[in-house]
C-alpha cells in the first residue's frame, strides 16, 4: 500500500461522512462525549487469527454462525445461547442498539455466563468499512470495547466534516495513535477480512438490514428490545 491510496481511501472516509448522515433512517442517535474505553494492551494486530475451543463450535448451527476464526467471541464461549449480531457502524438503529439495549443484555445475561455475544461487521459504506477496521485491528479481547466507543459517539464522528480526525479521537481513547489508525484503514487484509465476513452475511445468511441478530438460530431483524430477547434467550435456555 502506498500513501497515494492511502489518501483515496480518507477520501472516500470523509466524502462518506456526510451522504451517510443524510441516508441515515429516522431515529436520531444523541451525541454523547467520548468515554475512556476500559482495555489493556491496545495493540495493531490487523485480522488476527482466533481458533475456538472444539467446545465452543456449535455444531446443531448452520456453519455461517459457528465461531469463526476471526470471532471476538464475549462471555462464556460454552453458553448454551449464541448471538451473533450484524451491524453496520454506521447505522442509527445498531448505535440505538448498543446504547440503550446492548448494556442491559450485557449484565443480564453475557457477564453472567448464560450467552456468548460475537459482532461481526456488515460495512454498508466505506465509512463504516473504515471504522469497522479500526476496531477489528486493536487486540481481539479490546474490540468490544472499541465497537461500543464508537457506537456511544457515534453522532460526532458520522455528522462530523471531519469523520478521520474524530474516528482517530476515538481511538486515541484507547491507547491508539493516529498513525495506527490510518495503518488499520490502508490494511488490505484486514479490509478483505471485512469484505468476506459481509460476503457471508448476504450470501449464506441472507441478511438484509442492520441490525440482525442470530439468537442460536432465531432471526431478529432491527431494534428489538429486552422482553423480546429474553423471551428468545429463554426459549433455548430451557
Amino acid at each position: 500500500m502506498n500513501k497515494i491510496f492511502l489518501g483515496v481511501v480518507i477520501i472516500a472516509v470523509v466524502g462518506a461522512g456526510w451522504f451517510v448522515y443524510q441516508s441515515e433512517e429516522s431515529a436520531e442517535v444523541a451525541a454523547v462525549e467520548h468515554k475512556k474505553i476500559d482495555v489493556a494492551d491496545v495493540k495493531h494486530v490487523a485480522a488476527e487469527a482466533i481458533e475456538p475451543e472444539a467446545s465452543a463450535v456449535k455444531k446443531d448451527l448452520p456453519k455461517a454462525l459457528q465461531v469463526q476464526f476471526y470471532d471476538r467471541v464475549l462471555g462464556n464461549p460454552n453458553a448454551p445461547v449464541q448471538i451473533v449480531e450484524y451491524a453496520s457502524m454506521t447505522c442509527g438503529h445498531c448505535a440505538t442498539f448498543h446504547t440503550e439495549v446492548y448494556p442491559e443484555l450485557k449484565k443480564e445475561f453475557i457477564d453472567t455466563g448464560k450467552v456468548s455475544f460475537i459482532f461481526r461487521p456488515l460495512p454498508w459504506d466505506d465509512l463504516a468499512l473504515a471504522v469497522s477496521q479500526v476496531a477489528f485491528c486493536a487486540a481481539p479481547a479490546s474490540t468490544p470495547s472499541y465497537v461500543s466507543a464508537f457506537f456511544e459517539t457515534h453522532a460526532s464522528w458520522v455528522r462530523s466534516k471531519k469523520p478521520l480526525e474524530e474516528i482517530k479521537r476515538v481511538a486515541r481513547l484507547g491507547g491508539m495513535g493516529p498513525d495506527q489508525v490510518e495503518k488499520c484503514i490502508m490494511d488490505e487484509k484486514l479490509r478483505n477480512l471485512m469484505q468476506e465476513i459481509k460476503r457471508g452475511a448476504l450470501e449464506d445468511l441472507k441478511v438484509k438490514s442492520t441490525p440482525t441478530l442470530f439468537i442460536n438460530e432465531t432471526r431478529l431483524e432491527g431494534v428489538h428490545r429486552m422482553p423480546e430477547l429474553r423471551k428468545a434467550i429463554e426459549s433455548y435456555a430451557k
